[in-house]
């Protein structure tokens, strides 16, 4: 029985790849990982994005920053959302200079001015009046959105409970198989899916999700007459917990 025990151990390193400064544990035992999934409705959703002004004269840029930053608070009124769900970073300001032919610096050319921000949106009904707004608007860019739920921790502590369960299951079957059983737990280690765990694209990409809607603007909206975004949003988005676990395990005539 002890030449199983040694080929569960070799196999086990084999899949923890423990690295110089991480000892082999002393005693037999078997890696294992085990994945818990759910698709859930997102209820909220962080829309992010830029106002970059550029100009010659300063006062000029940093006045089209304000201007752009009032009518998008004007339409956030409009839309009845409130003005404290829009935060914002402070705004940088750079010189622009031109360059001669060894890259030296030389006269002011303009002023680059940017600031970013974000919107927490609950309401996702008006998500696609949100997005279009701000892309009609001039000074604005780099516009993504990430859809969430608003139990995620919740909904994330009953994903590991089924992963563990799961974990215990496939380490019972890999040690039955080579007529072994599992002892105790030596270690744990949970890993999110972040990739899957937000659905997190721009309206111009693929959303990392399996299943969405076209987000419209609704009847009678002032934006019906301008350009028209398909703004895009899922219908579900993936939490996902990895769970690796170490258990020890002994030979069955050793119980």
């Amino acid at each position: 029985m002890k030449h199983i025990c040694h080929w569960l151990l070799f196999s086990a390193s084999l899949f923890a790849s423990p690295t110089p400064s991480q000892p082999l544990p002393d005693f037999p035992f078997v890696t294992v990982q085990a994945v818990s999934e759910q698709n859930v409705a997102p209820d909220k959703v962080s829309i992010r994005f830029w106002v970059r002004t550029y100009d010659k004269q300063p006062e000029i840029a940093m006045s089209q920053l304000a201007d752009t930053t009032s009518v998008v608070m004007a339409t956030l009124t409009e839309l009845s959302i409130e003005p404290s769900k829009l935060s914002s970073s402070s705004i940088t300001k750079r010189i622009k200079r031109k360059r001669d032919d060894d890259y030296q610096l030389l006269d002011i050319i303009g002023y680059d001015v940017t600031q970013r921000f974000s919107l927490e949106l609950t309401d996702l009904s008006k998500y696609g009046d949100v997005v279009n707004a701000l892309y009609n608007q001039s000074f604005v860019s780099d516009i993504d959105s990430e859809f969430d739920h608003s139990e995620r921790e919740k909904l994330t502590a009953q994903l590991i409970v089924q992963a563990g369960q799961r974990a215990k299951q496939k380490a019972d079957l890999l040690a039955a198989s080579m007529g072994a059983k599992v002892d105790t737990v030596y270690a744990i280690k949970d890993a999110v899916s972040h990739l899957n765990f937000a659905a997190s694209f721009s309206v111009n990409s693929d959303a990392r999700v399996q299943s969405y809607r076209r987000s419209g603007v609704s009847a009678g909206s002032g934006y019906m007459h301008q350009p028209y975004v398909i703004a895009m949003q899922p219908e579900y988005i993936v939490l996902s917990q990895i769970v690796d676990v170490m258990y020890k395990i002994t030979p069955k005539d050793n119980q």
